[in-house]
Parts: structure tokens; C-alpha cells; sequence
């Protein structure tokens, strides 16, 4: 046997090997921390070798699920979870490396949902009212947070982002930048019912309704349709590139058409022909009307007369 043969059969064998020992992989949703929703038959899933048998082991009853994983290497099964409570462990192996999720809690689990106003958080660029004090006292290790990043994406996800790694306890250190309304209502519930509440905060504010709708409804109306196919075709040639030149001429569309700024990119001071408008008061009721779009406001008190330097 020759030197290149021995190579090409020991790289053969590496291969088979680094195959043989490969373990499961499981969605940013699934970590230590988590929670199960109590009392119902709760689904896991993930992604092994294609044809592998995954066994999934739970502590608070030490039975053992098992399913094969298809010829993409995706599996999916369901565990019977019992009345709240826990720390529990969740093991899940297909026969190589075990995945072990530990601190497992069960109780309620909510998605919370929404534009800014679900995603304010307690301190950051929200800051709710004695927000220092209230993060002090987050001391809730039966609430447990999962916050989803945001991303964008032309096709179907089978995976999400997730910040910090996976789920979090609650607590001083990690509750500044999540959701308050999510919190205070966790908190209520848990204060008064004393169940495990699991909290995963997906918001984006600003965003409309029809980008967290799924595309066979939207493809149906007929307002969207068009659209929708249009989306289809970009992406099959969109790369990250593409879409970042496509944003950066948006961008300087909108700034040309902006009359807040002067040719420079700089803000325009000249305010003649400016409409006026007393606040508060809505949009549609004051002198903008159905107007969409940017708009700029310069304040003036009632108590004050312009002068040198006030406007």
C-alpha cells in the first residue's frame, strides 16, 4: 500500500469518526433555563445525522421519547410535561454526545409580541419609572427570559437568533434590557399564582403587521400578491451584499427627499412656510391631515415671546 492510499484511507476513517461522534444540534429556543408549558404534551425538536434514532429523557418523570430524524437530519417529537414545578433536566442524545439542558422549569410559557411598546425595556432607552429601583429588586428566579434578536429574512427560518446565549433567569444583572411590559406582567402572575412563567419577547418596533404574517396568507391578497411574488424571485439571487446596497440607496432616497435637511446632509434652519400645530393632540386631527412620513417640529412655548436666541 503506498503513502497517498494510507492517507486517503486515514482521512476516510477520520471522517467516519468525526461523523460517528457527532451530536445533536437544538434551536436557539431550547437551553438551559427554558421553560415547558405545564401539562401538555410539549414539542422538541432539532436536527442529528439523517436516520439517527434521538432518544429525549425527562427528569420529572425519567421516561424516555424517542424519534429518527428524517433524511434532511430534522426530528421532532412531543414529551408529556406535568403540573408546574421543577428544577428539572432534559437529556437528548442520539446515541453520541449527550445534550443536556439543566435548571428546566415547568410552568407557563407567553410569547410577547409586538411594536415599541412591548419592546421598551425596564432601563435602556425605556426607563420606566424608578426603573433603577425596580432592577434592583428583579430578584424572580421562577421568571425566565428568552429575547430573540431581529432579523430579516426573504424565506422560511427553521432556526432564530437568540441574545445571551438562550434563556435567562430573572434578575438584577439580566432583566434591564428586556421587555417591562413582559416583566410586570410575569412578575403579577407569578407573585399571585406562584407558577414558573417563561417569557420569549420578539418585538421590532415600528414594523406593520403583514411582516410577521405568513406568506400563503398575504399571497392571497390580492393587495399583496404582487408584491409577494416579487419578494420570491429577489430571493433566490439576494445576498447580504445586494440587500445592503438596495438599503443604502433607500436611505439616501429618503434623506434627498427629507426637506428637514439641506443638500449637505445638514439641518435646514429655514422654517418659512412651516404649518403650526398646538400640542398635544393627533396627527390626523391637527394640520398634518393623512400625511405618512418623516416630520420635523420646532417648539415653541406659549409663555414666551420669540426674541434673540428662542424660537
Amino acid at each position: 500500500m503506498n503513502l497517498k492510499k494510507c492517507l486517503s484511507i486515514l482521512i476516510g476513517s477520520l471522517l467516519l469518526n468525526a461523523g460517528a461522534f457527532a451530536k445533536v444540534i437544538m434551536p436557539g429556543v431550547f437551553s438551559d433555563n427554558m421553560v415547558l408549558q405545564q401539562k401538555t404534551m410539549a414539542g422538541i425538536w432539532g436536527t442529528a445525522d439523517a436516520g439517527k434514532t434521538v432518544s429525549i429523557t425527562s427528569s420529572w418523570n425519567n421516561k424516555t421519547y424517542t424519534t429518527i430524524a428524517d433524511a434532511d437530519g430534522n426530528w421532532k417529537t412531543k414529551i408529556k410535561t406535568p403540573s408546574y414545578g421543577g428544577p428539572y433536566q432534559v437529556t437528548i442524545t442520539d446515541g453520541s454526545e449527550p445534550v443536556v439542558l439543566n435548571n428546566v422549569l415547568i410552568g407557563e410559557v407567553w410569547i410577547c409580541s409586538g411594536q415599541s411598546n412591548m419592546e421598551m425595556p425596564v432601563a435602556g432607552w425605556g426607563q420606566v419609572n424608578n426603573y433603577k429601583e425596580e432592577i434592583a429588586n428583579a430578584n424572580y428566579p421562577e421568571i425566565r427570559l428568552l429575547q430573540v434578536s431581529q432579523a430579516t429574512s426573504l424565506t422560511q427560518q427553521t432556526n432564530i437568533k437568540v441574545a445571551n446565549n438562550g434563556w435567562m433567569v430573572c434578575s438584577p444583572q439580566t432583566i434591564g434590557e428586556f421587555s417591562s411590559v413582559a416583566y410586570f406582567f410575569a412578575r403579577e402572575i407569578n407573585k399571585r399564582v406562584k407558577i414558573p412563567i417563561g417569557l420569549i419577547s420578539s418585538n421590532w418596533g415600528g414594523t406593520m403587521i403583514e411582516a410577521w404574517s405568513d406568506e400563503n396568507t398575504l399571497t392571497n391578497n390580492p393587495v399583496f400578491s404582487a408584491q409577494i411574488k416579487q419578494q420570491q424571485e429577489s430571493a433566490k439571487t439576494e445576498t447580504p451584499l445586494t440587500f445592503a446596497q438596495k438599503m443604502d440607496a433607500w436611505n439616501k432616497l429618503a434623506a434627498a427627499a427629507d426637506l428637514g435637511y439641506t443638500n449637505n446632509n445638514a439641518f435646514n434652519p429655514d422654517t418659512a412656510g412651516w404649518r403650526s400645530m398646538l400640542l398635544p393632540q393627533f396627527f390626523e386631527k391637527g394640520a398634518l391631515g393623512d400625511f405618512d412620513g418623516v416630520v420635523w417640529f420646532r417648539k415653541r412655548s406659549p409663555f414666551l415671546q420669540p426674541g434673540p436666541g428662542r424660537m
